[in-house]
């Protein structure tokens, strides 16, 4: 006789998450084996990349009959979720794993191992996936696609299967213009893949600077010449092929110098206390060249780095193929941000957020990192204090994959206020994956 499917809901502020105990997966669909109410076993099964794709999924609710001897019972437990951008190894990371290690860490589940099933589309055909070793690190299995078991017309009951990501990722920023912050959740995650690594953190003493291609073609002749003379390593992660190799690389890093962008989200793995100087990002429309961040809702998030924004403190150079800084000011800022006071630019630095914060007092939530807001989320936070305008205007910006020329009209058109934040802040929308 077949087992009837139970489950459990885990309702969270974050998200919502299903557990299913016998969920059956027949013709190439799930099947709930018995009754139940679909909008109460429903969940999303993805992070809301920037807010989009709300697509909700419930298995099929039907009576299965008895006599059935040919059913596979699986009893690893699955973790059922949709995924954001195929082989990127960020979105992979900080929106797929985290999501997924975030859904259990609220549902007080300690599963391992894990098998993530991933619903990649009908176009992808892998029977696992493992982009640079991080699902099997982390859960103790490679990731699994749903067209695995689709191709194979497998007869299958799951004992354990779990659902529910939704705006947990990296990418699901909140009304605050940031990442999931709670319980300092990235640090968790951080530790928990250095622990299934078996790679201790140590005390930062290495200074590196994340390159976004895998020569150095890209910098300018005299940076390069004073990062060599520095001892300043050059890393390109393109060119680290597994998560393992990368920790090792960030495990004692004291200063990250980085590009805005994927690189930059690699100081999720820095050890404490370590400081990221922040380059930001080029954006080019004929004429117009400024410098922007496309994923600084991640860095109020993580409460055990200091993030430096290059801006806030020296004129950047802008050339077609990324910020340039002078060599001298990049040197001075390193020097600043290990220094102690009264250095200039921690005096510097202490002026900013405390002008920040007077603005916005008692409209962050307290866990967050207010001095790890970027220039474009400090003038977002500033004009709009109001909580409710503020979840307005990050909405409508959200899903906005668009031409530069594109965001400045709309945001001028549609919110006038804006005008006031300018073209900086209107760039903190405009995403290209690196």
């Amino acid at each position: 006789m077949l087992e009837k499917t139970t489950y459990k809901v885990f309702n969270a502020p974050i998200g919502k998450t299903t557990v299913f105990n016998n969920l059956y997966f027949i013709n190439k669909e799930f099947v709930f084996n018995g009754s139940a109410s679909d909008t109460e076993i429903s969940a999303y099964p993805n992070v809301h990349y920037h807010h989009t794709n709300f697509e909700m999924w419930a298995p099929k609710i039907f009576e299965l009959p008895n006599e059935q001897d040919d059913i596979q019972l699986i009893t690893t437990p699955h973790f059922y979720t949709k995924e954001t951008l195929h082989y990127h190894p960020a979105h992979t990371l900080m929106d797929d794993i985290f999501s997924i290690f975030y859904s259990l860490y609220k549902c007080k589940i300690n599963y391992n191992p894990l098998v993530c099933l991933l619903d990649m589309g009908n176009d992808k055909i892998e029977e696992s996936y493992d982009c640079k070793g991080m699902f099997s690190l982390l859960f103790g299995h490679p990731a699994v696609p749903l067209n695995f078991f689709k191709n194979t017309n497998s007869r299958i009951c799951f004992k354990t299967f779990i659902v529910g990501t939704g705006g947990i990722g990296f990418s699901s920023y909140d009304s605050n213009f940031v990442s999931p912050f709670r319980d300092e959740i990235w640090k968790k995650f951080r530790d928990a893949f250095y622990g299934r690594a078996e790679i201790s953190l140590e005390i930062g003493n290495k200074i590196i600077y994340a390159n976004t291609t895998k020569k150095t073609d890209n910098l300018e002749e005299d940076l390069k010449d004073t990062l060599i003379k520095h001892d300043i390593e050059i890393v390109c992660w393109g060119e680290v092929p597994h998560i393992k190799e990368q920790l090792n690389i960030l495990k004692n890093v004291q200063v990250y110098i980085t590009t805005d962008g994927s690189v930059s989200l690699n100081s999720i793995f820095l050890p404490d206390n370590a400081k990221v100087i922040n380059l930001g990002r080029t954006y080019v429309n004929d004429d117009y060249k400024a410098v922007g961040y496309s994923e600084d809702y991640l860095f109020p998030a993580l409460s055990y780095v200091d993030v430096f924004y290059f801006e806030d403190y020296y004129h950047s150079t802008i050339n077609e193929c990324g910020p340039a800084p002078d060599p001298d000011d990049l040197v001075q800022m390193i020097e600043g941000v290990i220094g102690q006071p009264p250095h200039p630019l921690l005096m510097r630095r202490t002026d900013i957020y405390e002008d920040f914060a007077s603005k916005v007092v008692d409209k962050v939530h307290q866990e967050i990192k207010l001095n790890n807001f970027s220039p474009n989320a400090r003038l977002l936070m500033e004009n709009y204090p109001n909580d409710e305008e503020r979840a307005d205007v990050i909405k409508s910006l959200k899903p906005k994959i668009l031409p530069l020329f594109v965001m400045k009209k709309f945001a001028r058109s549609e919110h006038p206020r804006l005008n006031d934040v300018g073209s900086m802040y209107i760039l903190t929308s405009y995403n290209t994956a690196v």
